[in-house]
């Protein structure tokens, strides 16, 4: 059953430049593994970002996040540059 990721976060003071183009890198990782799933990046008025994963099933996003080899990008640059206010797993209504 499809899965959806929903991160809300916060940049780091100076770092939204940064990670618009890390952005590119880390997403290629993921396709590079993870074909099936598409993204979505929101950025709201208070300067927040809502990041939203579809993935064909929680148990594929759940791996994914829990290897570190999947985006080394993720992991060594973007996340230093930002704070994770929110993170949630939802599924499509009547899913």
């Amino acid at each position: 059953m499809t899965a959806v990721e929903v991160v809300t976060i916060r940049p780091k003071q100076g770092a939204l430049p940064r990670l618009k183009e890390l952005r590119r890198t880390m997403l290629a990782e993921y396709h590079a593994r993870h074909p099936e799933v598409t993204t979505q990046w929101y950025e709201q008025e208070d300067g927040s970002i809502v990041d939203i994963w579809i993935w064909p099933d929680r148990a594929s996003g759940e791996a994914a996040l829990g290897d570190p080899t999947t985006s080394p990008t993720f992991t060594n640059e973007w996340q230093p540059l930002v704070e994770v206010i929110s993170f949630h797993w939802a599924t499509p209504v009547g899913a």
